[in-house]
């Protein structure tokens, strides 16, 4: 798991192949007026996602992982809070959704929590579970989620 300013993600070329690309389609100007409409990333093999954040209490939400995808949570506005636990702490998953390249686990354990603020990301390797738009102490996180999955692997 990498998280950073994404100013900074550029920094992170050598996990995060494309980085720089992504931090040009992500400046400051276009996420303070993106729309929530999904794009690809031009030439970065990379589906760009802006949604509304939901969040709902841990119990409510499931792990996920996945397998040929680097998950990057950017908090466009607001924050988004999110469990982390690596990926070998866990059983077998429940089920994997190949087409969506998502795996659910239902695992007990409690993972570490972590706020992404605005301006901020963090991005989830093959090797990373986590619950995305975890409600802190049953609050509602407001603000705008843009979610980036990157292939790394073949499915």
């Amino acid at each position: 798991m990498i998280v950073d300013r994404i100013e900074n993600i550029g920094r992170h070329e050598n996990l995060l192949e494309k980085a720089a690309k992504i931090s040009e389609f992500t400046a400051d100007s276009f996420l303070a007026s993106c729309e929530l409409n999904e794009c690809q990333i031009e030439g970065a093999d990379c589906r760009f996602t802006p949604m509304a954040m939901d969040s709902k209490p841990s119990v409510e939400k499931q792990r996920e992982a996945h397998c040929g995808h680097i998950d990057i949570h950017i908090a466009a506005t607001g924050r988004e809070c999110l469990e982390w636990i690596p990926l070998s702490m866990l059983s077998k998953p429940d089920k994997y959704h190949e087409e969506a390249d998502v795996e659910f686990f239902s695992d007990s354990f409690e993972g570490s929590r972590l706020f992404v603020e605005a301006g901020h990301f963090a991005a989830f390797l093959p090797e990373d579970a986590h619950k995305p738009l975890i409600a802190p102490e049953g609050a509602s996180a407001g603000g705008v989620k843009i979610l980036i999955e990157r292939r790394v692997l073949p499915i």
